[in-house]
């Protein structure tokens, strides 16, 4: 009897659901007749669908909270669902199969990255009509409708499976090494880039930290020490080590081991951030609103748009060396990627109909917060399938 999928469902809810709650029952059911469902994750700012809260979580889905609508813009949901199924592409190797329910274009890029990934790929679309780009780049598409249930089993009627995007299975149990090596490799690379500096290269405990709370563990890659897996990355021309007097390893990337860019890719990149509203400013400027910011909303109080840009701009922060504060508009810029992120949380309203905001618990620290500004805004190249250099990205984020 052929194995089972290991199956990661991710369901973009504000393109699914609408404001009537949809039966899921149907998707529920087909999941399970597919495989073996792993994880299944619905994406919304739940404020705004809370009567359906209810009925996914009976259905044991996990409801991903995004902040409000109009703080985070409208594709944000995309973005977070992109960043958390890419992420477990890499470090969940025994997941097999990734069910996107949307039919929105803006999944292109992670279908790709999946496919390179040798991931098979389901879209479930309610839309009547959907990207041919995007039919064409999934293993399998289906329409929500047609799915139904009968005695608790799905029929459906779907495309076949293109047969030359899967290959042969491997034998139960076996996953390819070199691919989750490869992989492994790509996750240290991107720690590098986002805790090193020129004058302060990464350690390599620092690194293994960043990578543990991605689910990585060297050991089930063959190597017995975090050492061994640095030595082996170093080995394939990934990075470069240096002992330091502590014992440690002080890790910086080689630069031949980055993909090169294509010309102008920064300034393209920044031209797309603005058209969403988003203003990157210089690192100095980005460490102080981030700082500014975390002082102000770490005590766990909520807080009006306007109220927190009215106290962060009475903190006088310095725009330049002429002693400028910051514009509204520039820090507004930095909070919004928090926003996109999902480091704040809905609060409910004021007396005057003004959403209240909160910043979540978990990112009243500066280094998460950091690491989730930095991340979101690594996420959004990737969305917008934009190759910076390792050069580029420190001249964005310092």
């Amino acid at each position: 009897m052929a194995e089972k999928s290991q199956i990661a469902a991710f369901i973009d809810y504000e393109n699914f659901g609408h404001d009537q709650a949809p039966d899921i029952g149907p998707l529920k059911a087909w999941l399970e007749h597919r495989g073996r469902v792993l994880v299944a994750r619905a994406y919304a700012d739940w404020g705004r669908f809370a009567k359906h809260k209810r009925r996914l979580t009976g259905a044991s889905i996990e409801l991903v909270e995004l902040p409000s609508h109009s703080e985070r813009g409208k594709n944000s949901s995309d973005m977070r669902l992109a960043l958390d199924a890419h992420e477990l592409g890499y470090t969940q190797a025994h997941i097999d199969t990734f069910v996107i329910v949307s039919g929105d274009s803006d999944f292109i890029p992670l279908l790709r990255k999946l496919k390179k990934l040798g991931k098979v790929t389901v879209v479930i679309s309610t839309n009547s009509k959907v990207n041919k780009l995007l039919r064409k780049l999934c293993d399998e598409f289906l329409r929500y409708s047609e799915l139904t249930t009968s005695a608790g089993l799905p029929k459906v009627k779907a495309a076949p499976v293109k047969t030359t995007a899967r290959p042969q299975e491997p034998p139960p149990g076996h996953v390819d090494e070199e691919a989750r090596v490869s992989a492994a490799f790509d996750l240290l690379r991107q720690a590098v880039i986002e805790i090193g500096r020129p004058e302060r290269p990464a350690r390599g405990s620092s690194l293994k930290s960043v990578l543990v709370k991605s689910g990585f563990d060297e050991k089930s890659l063959g190597y017995p020490r975090f050492s061994k897996f640095l030595e082996a990355a170093q080995n394939a021309g990934i990075v470069r080590l240096k002992a330091h007097p502590s014992g440690d390893s002080e890790v910086s990337l080689i630069e031949d081991a980055s993909p090169r860019r294509e010309p102008d890719n920064l300034s393209l990149f920044r031209t797309r951030l603005r058209k969403r509203g988003i203003r990157v400013l210089r690192p100095r400027e980005q460490r102080a609103v981030l700082e500014a910011f975390l002082h102000y909303a770490s005590r766990g109080h909520s807080y009006t748009n306007k109220a927190m840009l009215d106290a962060l701009q009475r903190e006088s922060l310095k725009g330049d060396e002429h002693g400028e504060a910051l514009s509204r508009k520039k820090i507004t810029g930095v909070i919004r990627v928090l926003a996109v992120a999902g480091c704040l949380q809905d609060d409910g309203e004021d007396d005057a109909g003004a959403r209240l905001q909160t910043l979540r618990p978990r990112f009243r620290e500066i280094a998460p917060l950091r690491v989730m500004h930095d991340g979101c805004l690594r996420s959004l190249a990737d969305e917008y399938d934009i190759t910076l250099s390792p050069e580029e990205w420190a001249e964005l984020l310092g």
